[in-house]
């Protein structure tokens, strides 16, 4: 049995698509991937794309509330994220290749 907010997760990958839907401007054939899987009695939930990805700069902001690369961003989006998987006993994560 799975118990969780379905509203708080389904704005929680608005963010993260949205986000990666940023990233893909400018990319021959963009690709979002949103993939799933159960271990040991946990629920891993990925959103990737085939952006560009993100510099070494941004990666040590990224997590800082209120700061966005993006013109007309709020840079809220991954801390509400971030703060939907706590309130699940989650965690959110990333990688930039």
């Amino acid at each position: 049995m799975l118990s969780i907010d379905l509203k708080l997760i389904e704005q929680a990958f608005i963010n993260l698509i949205s986000n990666s839907m940023s990233d893909l401007e400018n990319i021959n054939q963009p690709m979002i991937a949103i993939d799933y899987g159960l271990d040991k009695h946990k629920l891993y939930l990925e959103v990737s794309n085939n952006g560009k990805g993100i510099s070494t700069e941004t990666k040590e902001k990224i997590s800082v509330p209120f700061f966005s690369t993006k013109k007309e961003g709020s840079g809220i989006g991954l801390t509400i994220t971030r703060n939907i998987m706590k309130m699940h006993q989650g965690k959110s994560s990333f990688n930039s290749f």
